[in-house]
């Protein structure tokens, strides 16, 4: 995966993680920092397999990274999955429910990460015609 900004780049891949910025001279590595592995999904330690990355390459453990303390208690020893992102998206979801908010992950996120590669991929059938991107708007 690979996202673009205007003041820096993050690339995640096979290879690894990295945070690129404009000095092209300076990168960040990340592999340390977002490793699952290293961080039980459990408290009190748990078993082995709370801290170890699944064969199919889930990962059922957090980071060092994830604010695990914002989560609520009965989340405790659960599988985790998507490199411990599923506890935090399933947080998420019932918050805005409760408080009926827009949460961080919405469609109008998910339009603004996925529509610039099918208007690229249009441009690219077109010649590498300029074409808009749509602004989708913002609900908050």
């Amino acid at each position: 995966m690979t996202l673009f900004g205007t003041e820096g780049s993050f690339e995640h891949n096979e290879a690894g993680a990295v945070w690129l910025t404009k000095d092209a001279r300076s990168k960040e590595r990340l592999d340390a920092l977002l490793a699952c592995e290293g961080r039980p999904a459990r408290q009190d330690g748990g078993e082995d397999m709370d801290r170890v990355t699944a064969s199919d390459g889930t990962h059922f453990g957090v980071s060092a990274v994830h604010p695990v303390e914002r989560l609520p208690r009965e989340f405790i020893g659960l599988p985790n999955g998507h490199a411990g992102a599923h506890q935090f998206l399933v947080d998420d979801f019932v918050r805005a429910c409760i408080s009926g908010e827009t949460p961080p992950n919405n469609v109008w996120e998910a339009a603004r990460y996925a529509v610039p590669g099918v208007i690229a991929h249009d441009s690219a059938m077109a010649g590498g015609t300029l074409l808009e991107i749509p602004d989708f708007g913002d609900p908050r």
